[in-house]
């Protein structure tokens, strides 16, 4: 017993060290780009790459993603997420005035001032067609002015973890501003986390109402994954939301997510270049290239079916024919895998057992250890092992197990050696101690007869 509660405690430990210390080693080479990542063929056209796994909370590729660069249109994820958690009722209607329309001079929605319109007809200017002016009318109706609103986007940074960014505007247009593509991406997974923000820029054309100083305004968005209306080459079915622009410090920068297979992915792509004579924007075909990538070769793999038989354990106390037990996982062992996972080698799986025998009788599903799935250096998963079948307790071979149990036990052993001590002192240690004692009886009875 104590050897088995010896062999748990040893497993138990070596799998809570396993998943401490794996962490810290990957955490070790932070900053620079991991061994192992998904290809990306054009990912030297841009500056700065971050594809991330939301559930799995790991970088699939990575280039440059904690050096600075000017933010571009990528601010507006901070702009949107702000305006839309301080105003409570989207419907409300927002009266333009000049100080809203103050600095934007480009990408403009062509807001009037004294028109009156909805914040969620602003929000939806912002995030689907990226409008400068949109962005400072949300700014200074929450916070009073561009200056505070600022000073709010940076607190919110902060908070998000956002330690290499500073924003200057609500816009993205003063390259002043900072930030890298892993903040980028803080900011971007709490903006999904605003399901009616994702949808909205998720809108590939949205018709905004008239107002009392403006006809309907047909626009389209401005994310070339999402919007074919400038005739982009760039459409992606699987992209989601959420911002596109570029700027002369930024480069050509995009931000959108996707999904499959229960795995949320967040791409972010900053700094790509620009090929005139093809009128190719890199930053999209970046994203393009590794969003493709993941919905075509990432998935879950059965890397053990139910009922696979993973070793076998010796039996006692059964019938004398069954020396041993299958031991299974009962159900499927699904990891989220590339399609060449076999031939790549990584995959592999040990088996921790907490017991190095078992005593009849057994129940089909009982418990006996654990298979850990790793690939390459990361545990991916880990399956309970169970008993494949019934085995029922034989009288006989039980009788004689317990004989042999406690024959070879200790308890037994010790009495055994006393026994043995004590025969031999009887047989013959004692009966010289008696023929010792004679002879001085002997000695005294006959020097007391001599005097």
């Amino acid at each position: 017993m104590r050897k088995i509660k010896y062999s748990l405690l040893n497993t138990l430990l070596i799998l809570l060290i396993i998943s401490f210390c794996l962490p810290l080693i990957v955490s070790a080479s932070d900053g620079q780009e991991p061994d192992e990542q998904i290809p990306c063929e054009n990912s030297s056209k841009a500056y700065a790459v971050y594809f991330y796994n939301v559930e799995k909370d790991s970088a699939l590729f990575s280039k440059n993603e904690t050096n600075r660069i000017a933010p571009a249109s990528t601010v507006k994820l901070m702009t949107a997420l702000l305006a839309f958690d301080n105003i409570r009722d989207k419907s409300e209607y927002i009266t333009v005035t000049e100080t809203m329309l103050d600095g934007a001079s480009t990408n403009l929605m062509k807001l009037e001032v004294g028109e009156k319109i909805q914040a969620r007809e602003l929000l939806i200017g912002l995030v689907c067609a990226g409008y400068n002016d949109a962005a400072n009318a949300l700014a200074v109706y929450v916070s009073g002015s561009v200056e505070a609103f600022v000073e709010l986007m940076n607190q919110k940074a902060l908070e998000l973890g956002m330690n290499n960014t500073e924003y200057v505007d609500p816009m993205g247009i003063n390259d002043s501003a900072y930030t890298t593509a892993y903040d980028t991406m803080l900011v971007a997974k709490e903006f999904m986390r605003r399901q009616e923000l994702l949808e909205m820029s998720s809108l590939p054309s949205y018709e905004i109402p008239r107002t009392n100083r403006s006809d309907a305004r047909k626009i389209h968005n401005r994310n070339a994954m999402i919007s074919n209306h400038t005739g982009s080459t760039h459409l992606n079915s699987h992209a989601v939301g959420m911002n596109a622009g570029m700027t002369g410090g930024g480069g050509y920068c995009v931000v959108t997510s996707a999904k499959k297979d229960g795995m949320t992915y967040i791409c972010v792509v900053m700094g790509g270049s620009y090929d005139e004579e093809t009128q190719t924007i890199y930053s999209y075909v970046v994203a393009n290239e590794l969003i493709n990538y993941a919905m075509s070769y990432l998935g879950y793999r059965t890397v053990i079916s139910a009922g696979t038989q993973i070793c076998t354990l010796p039996i006692k106390a059964a019938h004398v024919k069954t020396k041993e037990v299958s031991i299974i996982v009962s159900d499927d062992v699904k990891v989220y895998l590339p399609y060449d996972y076999l031939e790549s080698g990584l995959l592999k799986r040990t088996v921790i057992c907490e017991r190095n025998e078992l005593t009849a009788p057994v129940n089909k599903g009982d418990k006996v250890g654990t298979v850990v799935i790793s690939y390459g250096d990361e545990i991916v998963a880990m399956a309970d092992m169970v008993v494949a079948d019934d085995v029922a307790r034989d009288n006989f071979m039980y009788a004689l197990e317990s004989v042999r149990t406690f024959v070879t036990g200790r308890t037994f052993i010790a009495f055994a050696i006393c026994l043995a001590v004590l025969i031999f002192l009887y047989v013959f240690v004692y009966p010289r101690m008696k023929r010792s004692r004679r002879k001085k009886r002997r000695k005294r009875y006959n020097k007391h007869t001599y005097y």
